[in-house]
Protein backbone atom coordinates (compact mmCIF):
# COMPACT_ATOMS: atom_id res chain seq x y z
CA UNK A 1 0.00 0.00 0.00
CA UNK A 2 1.32 3.50 -0.57
CA UNK A 3 2.46 6.35 2.24
CA UNK A 4 0.09 9.04 3.03
CA UNK A 5 -0.36 11.08 0.28
CA UNK A 6 1.04 8.95 -2.15
CA UNK A 7 -1.10 7.96 -5.43
CA UNK A 8 -1.91 4.45 -5.95
CA UNK A 9 -4.33 2.07 -7.83
CA UNK A 10 -6.71 -0.97 -6.19
CA UNK A 11 -9.29 -2.45 -7.12
CA UNK A 12 -12.23 -3.43 -4.08
CA UNK A 13 -15.08 -5.50 -5.66
CA UNK A 14 -18.40 -4.29 -4.18
CA UNK A 15 -21.56 -7.08 -3.49
CA UNK A 16 -24.42 -5.69 -2.52
CA UNK A 17 -27.00 -7.83 -0.65
CA UNK A 18 -29.45 -5.56 0.25
CA UNK A 19 -30.29 -1.91 -0.51
CA UNK A 20 -32.22 -0.97 2.47
CA UNK A 21 -30.15 -0.53 4.75
CA UNK A 22 -27.89 -1.02 2.29
CA UNK A 23 -25.37 -3.82 3.65
CA UNK A 24 -22.93 -5.78 1.52
CA UNK A 25 -19.43 -7.24 1.68
CA UNK A 26 -16.24 -5.35 -0.23
CA UNK A 27 -13.45 -7.18 -0.83
CA UNK A 28 -9.76 -6.13 -2.12
CA UNK A 29 -7.38 -7.53 -4.74
CA UNK A 30 -5.98 -9.99 -2.23
CA UNK A 31 -9.03 -11.58 -1.10
CA UNK A 32 -9.69 -9.59 1.95
CA UNK A 33 -13.03 -9.14 2.32
CA UNK A 34 -15.38 -6.79 5.33
CA UNK A 35 -19.08 -6.76 5.21
CA UNK A 36 -20.96 -2.96 5.72
CA UNK A 37 -24.55 -2.14 6.63
CA UNK A 38 -24.91 1.15 5.71
CA UNK A 39 -22.72 4.15 3.88
CA UNK A 40 -20.64 5.06 6.46
CA UNK A 41 -19.81 1.35 7.28
CA UNK A 42 -18.79 0.93 3.17
CA UNK A 43 -16.94 3.60 3.05
CA UNK A 44 -14.88 2.69 6.08
CA UNK A 45 -14.58 -0.99 4.42
CA UNK A 46 -13.04 0.77 1.72
CA UNK A 47 -10.55 2.83 3.43
CA UNK A 48 -9.76 -0.23 5.48
CA UNK A 49 -9.49 -2.31 2.83
CA UNK A 50 -6.66 0.31 0.61
CA UNK A 51 -4.74 0.45 4.27
CA UNK A 52 -5.92 4.21 5.61
CA UNK A 53 -3.53 5.10 8.61
CA UNK A 54 -6.55 7.05 9.93
CA UNK A 55 -9.21 3.87 9.91
CA UNK A 56 -8.61 1.34 13.27
CA UNK A 57 -9.59 -1.99 12.24
CA UNK A 58 -12.92 -1.79 13.75
CA UNK A 59 -14.68 -3.66 10.29
CA UNK A 60 -12.67 -7.08 11.33
CA UNK A 61 -14.97 -8.22 14.11
CA UNK A 62 -18.02 -7.93 10.93
CA UNK A 63 -15.87 -9.77 8.32
CA UNK A 64 -15.34 -12.72 11.02
CA UNK A 65 -19.23 -13.34 11.65
CA UNK A 66 -20.39 -13.13 8.09
CA UNK A 67 -21.66 -16.30 6.99
CA UNK A 68 -19.67 -18.53 3.85
CA UNK A 69 -23.23 -17.69 2.27
CA UNK A 70 -22.24 -13.70 2.03
CA UNK A 71 -19.09 -14.51 1.27
CA UNK A 72 -17.69 -13.76 -2.74
CA UNK A 73 -15.45 -16.45 -4.30
CA UNK A 74 -12.25 -15.31 -5.81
Amino acid sequence: MGIAGESVDAVIRLRVLRLDPLTGIAVSESGAELGFEGWMELIGAVANLIGSPDRPDIMDQRAATMSSEQRIEP
